[in-house]
C-alpha cells in the first residue's frame, strides 16, 4: 500500500514559537484536535491530497479510521505572498503507533494555504513523502524560517491572467524536460533554494544539489499540467500535473503526479522553489 503521511487522525500539533502570531493560523491550526474535527474545518472545500492520485481532502480525510496513529509535525520554512492570501508551508511529521510508543514512520510535508474570502487561512493542498529515520542531531531543513515575498518580486503591474504566465512557465518546463531531459529542466527554471522531495529521501535542498541528484536517476519523463493557481499578488503560485516514466531498462511505463511550488524572482522570472513528486506503485 502506497502510505502518504496524511493517511492518519492528526491528533498532535507540532510546538509552538514565539513571534508568529501572523503565521499561526496557517501552520499551527490545521489539525488542533483530535479528529475530523479538527482537520476539516482548516480545509478548503475543493482542498487536495496526492495518494499518489488527485483526491478532494475533505472526502479522503473522512475516510480515515477512527482512533488512528498519532501524527506530530514541525515546520521548518513558511513563504507568504506579498499579498497576504497566499502562502505554503514545509517542515517534517512523525508518526507513533500509539502515544506510549516512540515514532516510527518519519517524513517531510508540503502545505498550501489561501485565504478565504471571510479572512481565513484554509489549507488548499496537503501532501508529503516518507523519508529514512534521521540520524540523531541532524536536519534536512531550517529549523524555522518565515519569510513574506519583497515587493521588488511583485510584478510592476498586474496581469488580467496571472494564471496564464505560470501556465507557460510549466509548460516551458515540460518542452525542456522533454527535449533536452529533467535535469536540464530544472537547471533553467529551479531557484537557487529549492527543495526536492521525493519517497524515500530526505529533502534535497539547493540547485547544485538537485541536479547532482537527478542526474543519478532515470530521464525518461514526461509532465502534463492539470491546476494552475497564483497569489492575487501575482508572484507566488503552484501547478498540479500528471508525470510519466516512460519504459526503459526493463522497467515499466510508471504515473504519478507533482506538486510545483513557483516564485517570480526580482527579474520578474518564475522558478521552481518545491517540487514534490509521487509515483503510483508498480503493478505486478
Amino acid at each position: 500500500m502506497f502510505f502518504n503521511p496524511t493517511n492518519c487522525l492528526c491528533q498532535k500539533a507540532g510546538n509552538d514559537k514565539a513571534g508568529l502570531d501572523f503565521h499561526r493560523p496557517r501552520i499551527f491550526g490545521f489539525c488542533q484536535n483530535d479528529g475530523d474535527a479538527g482537520c476539516l474545518p482548516n480545509l478548503d472545500d475543493s482542498a487536495i491530497v496526492l495518494n499518489p492520485g488527485i483526491a478532494n481532502a475533505k472526502a479522503y480525510y473522512g475516510t480515515m479510521p477512527k482512533p488512528g496513529p498519532l501524527l506530530q509535525w514541525e515546520p521548518a520554512l513558511s513563504e507568504v505572498s506579498f499579498s497576504d492570501d497566499f502562502g505554503y508551508t514545509l517542515g517534517s511529521w512523525t508518526m507513533c503507533m500509539t502515544d506510549t510508543t516512540p515514532p516510527a514512520i518519519f517524513g517531510h510535508y508540503l502545505t498550501i494555504w489561501r485565504k478565504s474570502s471571510a479572512g481565513k487561512w484554509l489549507a488548499i493542498f496537503d501532501s508529503g513523502i516518507n523519508n529514512p529515520k534521521p540520524d540523531s542531531g541532524t536536519t534536512y531543513l531550517p529549523e524555522l524560517r518565515v519569510e513574506k515575498i519583497a515587493k521588488n518580486q511583485v510584478p510592476s503591474r498586474k496581469n488580467d491572467d496571472d494564471n496564464r504566465s505560470l501556465r507557460i512557465a510549466d509548460n516551458v518546463f515540460a518542452t525542456i524536460a522533454g527535449k533536452q531531459g529533467v535535469v536540464s529542466a530544472f537547471k533553467q527554471t529551479g531557484a537557487d533554494d529549492i527543495r526536492l522531495l521525493r519517497q524515500q529521501n530526505f529533502p534535497i535542498t539547493g540547485i547544485d544539489a538537485a541536479q547532482a541528484w537527478l542526474s543519478t536517476k532515470p530521464d525518461h519523463e514526461t509532465w502534463k499540467q492539470v491546476r494552475c493557481d497564483v497569489a492575487s499578488s501575482g508572484e507566488l503560485g503552484y501547478t498540479i500535473g500528471e508525470v510519466t516514466v516512460a519504459a526503459h531498462d526493463n522497467q515499466k511505463e510508471r504515473h504519478g503526479y507533482h506538486m510545483r511550488v513557483w516564485r517570480l524572482d526580482p527579474n520578474q522570472v518564475w522558478k521552481v522553489v518545491i517540487d514534490l513528486t509521487l509515483y503510483a506503485k508498480e503493478k505486478k
